[in-house]
């Protein structure tokens, strides 16, 4: 029997370390539970006394700012994506029993239910995607006994952020008016401006307003509506053009348009609205389900979710909790992955003013994490708004290479516009990085995000996405490859390179052909030629990447028997100050590449050395990414040991990955590796339980995704597969490893790769 999905607690989320510019351990962090509709996020906190709705808008930003005095302390970079606004109910319920607050997985509503003076009083709250608003309906058990006054701020207002002089200003003024309450104001430095309103529908009783807020008395219920925007346009504009404050010029947010959904939606019926939101949400979550059999699975589904997690820190293991992160990942994609913008550091949450590490898009290895689950989880499409933001910023990531290879390399620049493109490790929803030579992460980190493009082709199959972005924008990043590259006795090196993040002698280490970048621009050229391939594209070009292929040196073994970071590395970590360093960059040809694989036991045998030696202990996501490596190498208990390692670790009670602080990578990478761990197909066939724990001795997965957009349910008992279906949702040559018992009467022995042509939404099923 399938278990509900849900967040729950028998406490409020308190009250500590609110109203901070920047907090690493707070309420909002840890204890909050957060909605999203793409357009905007929302933390509810469940309390009865005051509710607090804290309102993000992934758009509202100030730039990442250095003050010209360097401070101590977390101002040393500031500000970045802001806190749109805050929402207060309040109750006055201070005496309260039978209190529980949750968030159900399954439907995407968070709840708060308790009695107070004797009744019973309930609000339930959803972000609607379709109807692109949050609401909310308040009740109570008894007639004319619900009261509460709604008011809003705006936080973190002022002339500026960090110092001074720094055009980091913000204003907002809160107005209400009858039944509606609005927000609205401007961040200065890139003239954002922004509105949100809020319309209250009261049934029964009687509603009032004093212009900053909105009473209601003695209502038989409530009904709360809001939506918010701001006046960003994603477009290559806002990347381009170099003036800050002209970036959205001619662009005015349009209040008239918030205004109306609300009152679209006053006019509705509460009931119409949830039933648009569940269809719409259930159409992506239950594409995707888990289950692993386990004895205290049917009792740790009625536990409430902050007791199961200290329980699983104190010893007890709960499968049933590990499967809710698994979900939650995916819930958390839905989340905030649906709109304009993709999914940021925190996803689309953010309730500061500084924002951690700005909110910002990090392509050393970050955002890449943040959609690794996409193809395998069944969301391939919420890849769509990164697939969008690159379209809007290539024109700025063309510009970035031409400058590049004219510092760098004059010898190969060829004139504007013909050198490719490059993105370094920094960019936000206004400006990507531009370097003349890497500071700590190398040119790889453009592989890194071309390969995405592949990645989503190789998922969905969509030939029209491959023939129109996903090639133009490989062939690109190859094209800028091969003017970084230098020939040294036989060998194509990539130069100023750089293993993200890695420091030797306390500064970051600058050299020729490190593996991350040799790596990415090996699976580069390899796909590149690929997809050509398939488009039936042959040119000089191409055919010279194919040449150059054999030349790259990928993957070099060290004394140790480690996979070497750099070339001119002897021994496990010769080079580098830290031995146990949360990037695992040298290893990308084991994941999420496929260069090192069951074919090349030698590299295989060396990335786990590299691994042992990198260690366990380690941030949220870097943890997430140890999965991810172990589960190549096929090590379903190491997997096992890791996944324990990060909820006992680094996890909230509010199920959030704790870097610390939050950073959503480390939630998606979770999903991600458990995928992983049941379903792989980077070898050129669909490879079933490949890293299945001992633990995890009996179970069931369906709707995951293999490469060649093919779905698979696989059920096991006993760590044997039991039944297998597939179904070819484009079409194909089907390929399938298997146990030969699935396949013959001949017992339980070798596993075969079955083989079959398949058509367009045909299935086929495998049972012992």
């Amino acid at each position: 029997m399938k278990s509900e999905m849900k967040l729950k607690y028998s406490t409020e989320a308190g009250i500590f370390n609110e109203g901070t510019r920047f907090a690493t351990a707070n309420s909002w962090e840890s204890l909050s539970l957060p909605l999203g509709n793409g357009y905007f996020g929302a933390n509810v906190f469940g309390r009865t006394q005051t509710e607090r709705i804290q309102i993000s808008e992934p758009t509202l930003a100030n730039p990442w700012y250095r003050p010209k005095i360097k401070p101590k302390g977390p101002a040393a970079a500031a500000a970045g994506v802001n806190s749109f606004a805050e929402i207060y109910l309040d109750f006055n319920h201070s005496e309260v029993s039978e209190y529980e607050r949750g968030l159900t997985l399954d439907d995407a509503i968070t709840y708060v239910r308790y009695r107070h003076s004797g009744i019973l009083y309930e609000r339930e709250i959803f972000t609607s995607h379709p109807d692109r608003l949050m609401a909310m309906r308040i009740t109570a058990d008894k007639r004319a006994s619900l009261s509460f006054s709604l008011r809003a701020e705006i936080p973190f207002l002022g002339e500026y952020t960090v110092e001074e002089g720094d055009g980091l200003s913000k204003t907002g003024e809160v107005k209400a008016n009858g039944d509606t309450l609005t927000v609205s104001g401007e961040m200065g430095y890139y003239k954002i401006e922004y509105f949100g309103a809020i319309k209250v529908v009261n049934v029964g009783g009687e509603l009032s307003c004093d212009g900053r807020s909105i009473t209601v008395r003695s209502a038989d219920e409530a009904i709360i509506y809001f939506s918010c925007d701001t006046n960003y346009e994603l477009s290559e504009k806002v990347f381009t053009e170099k003036i800050p404050s002209k970036k959205l010029a001619g662009r005015r947010v349009d209040k008239d348009k918030i205004i109306s959904i609300i009152n679209r939606a006053a006019k509705a019926t509460y009931a119409s609205i949830k039933v648009r939101h569940l269809n719409d949400y259930h159409d992506l979550f239950c594409r995707a389900e888990l289950s692993v059999d386990a004895p205290e699975a049917s009792l740790d589904c009625l536990e409430y979710t902050d007791v199961l997690l200290r329980k699983y820190r104190e010893g007890r293991i709960s499968t049933y909790l590990e499967i809710l992160l698994f979900q939650y990942g995916r819930y958390l994609l839905i989340a905030s992955s649906r709109n304009r913008l993709p999914a940021h550091l925190q996803g689309i949450w953010n309730a500061y003013c500084d924002s951690p590490w700005s909110c910002g898009y990090w392509h050393n290895i970050n955002v890449q994490m943040n959609y690794w689950l996409s193809g395998p989880a069944n969301l391939a499409e919420l890849f769509l708004p990164y697939i969008n933001y690159a379209k809007a910023y290539m024109k700025y990531a063309e510009e970035n290479a031409d400058e590049f290879i004219r510092t760098n390399y004059p010898e190969n620049f060829e004139g504007e516009g013909k050198n490719g493109w490059i993105i370094w490790t920094a960019a936000r929803g206004y400006d990507i990085e531009r370097l003349t030579a890497p500071v700590h992460s190398g040119p790889g980190t453009g592989a890194f995000t071309s390969l995405l493009f592949w990645d989503y082709y190789d998922f969905t199959r969509d030939l029209d996405f491959l023939r129109e972005f996903g090639y133009p924008a490989l062939l690109g990043m190859s094209r800028f490859f091969t003017k970084a590259l230098a020939y040294r006795e036989g060998k194509y090196l990539i130069r100023n390179s750089a293993s993200p993040e890695v420091r030797h002698g306390g500064e970051y280490y600058l050299t020729e052909g490190c593996a991350f970048d040799q790596q990415m621009v090996y699976e580069n050229f390899k796909r590149t030629t690929e997809a050509a391939k398939i488009l039936v594209v042959e040119d000089d070009f191409t055919r010279s990447l194919a040449q150059m292929l054999p030349h790259l040196d990928p993957v070099l073994i060290g004394d140790d028997g480690q996979v070497k970071e750099f070339r001119e590395e002897s021994t496990y970590c010769s080079i580098g100050d830290e031995r146990q360093h949360r990037h695992i960059s040298h290893l990308v040809g084991l994941y999420p590449l496929a260069i090192i694989n069951d074919n090349t036991p030698e590299w295989l045998e060396g990335a786990k050395i590299t691994l042992q030696n990198r260690g366990d202990i380690s941030g949220g996501w870097a943890i997430a990414h140890r999965i991810l490596l172990w589960s190549r190498a096929k090590n379903g208990d190491k997997c096992k040991h890791l996944m324990e390692s990060l909820i006992k670790n680094k996890i909230y009670d509010n199920l959030w990955d704790m870097y610390p602080p939050f950073q959503i990578d480390g939630n998606f990478g979770f999903t991600a590796g458990v995928c992983e761990m049941l379903l792989q197909s980077h070898s050129g066939y669909i490879e079933l339980l490949p890293a299945l724990p001992k633990s995890w001795h009996s179970g069931e997965f369906s709707g995951l995704v293999a490469r060649g957009n093919y779905e698979v349910s696989c059920k096991w008992q006993a760590g044997k597969i039991e039944s297998v279906r597939v179904l070819s949702r484009s079409g194909g040559r089907l390929k399938i490893k298997l146990p030969e018992y699935l396949l013959t009467d001949a017992p339980a022995g070798g596993y075969t790769v079955y083989e079959r042509e398949m058509s367009e939404n045909e299935c086929v099923q495998f049972s012992r």
